[in-house]
């Protein structure tokens, strides 16, 4: 597959900004208000850099796509990709699919999917783990990361948006947003050798892992893994 570059396809980061901000307008209610907080979290930075590694043509799953947010902006500014986002809550996806809808935004597809217990219907080229590994005990995010591997074909790539336990007072940032939106979750956060080690247990080889710079007090790291067998 050929790689394409972000910045051919329309003013990368400015493009990126006003297309997520237009997917965030699709929500209403607790949505709407979620979706415009979660829209300025994480860093353009690393969207610019997913858009411009994903292959020509890939078919890609986000995993834990929440509300769809990102996985429908991604899909509007890269229509040569398939997109399947993946959410435990029905509602979310009900939201998700909506939001696609009213955008006319096709080339994205959303379903229900219990990431405890993950099972993968089909092949892809691409994952996507966008603040999904530390929302669960590191057993089951390692499992996750096990079954992502398995669906993947050769040649294909995790890529991790994740957050780091250090410095300490990122750290409870975060958390303390955590707790606020998902009581009830059952949180593993990791150091990013940690976190990187997790990756190549899980069969990936070749990963890269580094700190994504922010204003915002929170400790963003991206990791990104090739299967190669």
């Amino acid at each position: 597959m050929k790689t394409i570059r972000f910045d051919e396809i329309e003013s990368g980061r400015r493009a990126w900004s006003r297309t997520k901000a237009e997917v965030a307008r699709q929500y209403k209610g607790s949505y709407g208000a979620y979706a415009q907080i979660r829209r300025h979290l994480i860093p353009d930075a690393f969207f610019d850099s997913v858009l411009g590694i994903l292959p020509m043509g890939a078919r890609v799953c986000d995993v834990g796509c929440g509300v769809g947010l990102f996985t429908i902006a991604m899909a509007r500014l890269r229509a040569d990709l398939r997109f399947t986002g993946l959410e435990l809550n029905e509602l979310r996806v009900d939201a998700a699919t909506m939001a696609a809808k009213k955008l006319g935004v096709t080339n994205v597809d959303f379903a229900a999917a219990d990431l405890r217990q993950p099972r993968f219907d089909g092949s892809f080229d691409a994952v996507l783990a966008i603040d999904v590994l530390h929302h669960l005990p590191p057993a089951a995010s390692a499992g996750l990361l096990k079954a992502t591997h398995a669906a993947l074909s050769k040649g294909g790539m995790i890529i991790v948006k994740e957050i780091d336990i250090r410095p300490l007072w990122r750290w409870w940032v975060t958390y303390a947003l955590d707790l606020a939106m998902a009581p009830d979750d059952s949180y593993g956060y990791l150091s990013l050798a940690a976190r990187r080690r997790q990756i190549l247990d899980a069969g990936f080889s070749r990963v890269l892992g580094y700190k994504l710079p922010t204003i915002l007090p929170y400790p963003h790291i991206a990791l990104v893994g090739e299967k190669r067998e």
